[in-house]
């Protein structure tokens, strides 16, 4: 048998913060856009299929940090990216 997978890096979301000078634009480093890493994961299947594989597991990737703020400790373990792990299939004789 013969397997392959890939690693597919989510993109952190990027949100408004608005403030007396007005808004900007700030990266929240404690979610990733959602829609966009399901687009990756499908075209990597997609690719998979192409390719003579089957795709037989998908895994979500976590990235743990904390921080201390004001007397509280925040603990994030958001999800970053996911892995695809892909099966060649055996062409019969």
């Amino acid at each position: 048998m013969n397997y392959k997978s890939v690693y597919i890096k989510g993109k952190w979301l990027s949100v408004q913060k608005g403030g007396l000078l007005g808004k900007k634009e700030e990266t929240d480093f404690s979610r990733i856009d959602g829609n966009q890493l399901a687009e990756q994961i499908e075209s990597a299947c997609n690719e998979f299929a192409r390719n003579g594989f089957k795709v037989i597991s998908i895994t979500p990737v976590s990235s743990g940090s904390s921080d201390y703020i004001q007397g509280l400790n925040r603990v994030f373990t958001p999800t970053t990216g996911a892995i695809v792990t892909a099966e060649r299939i055996e062409q019969s004789p």
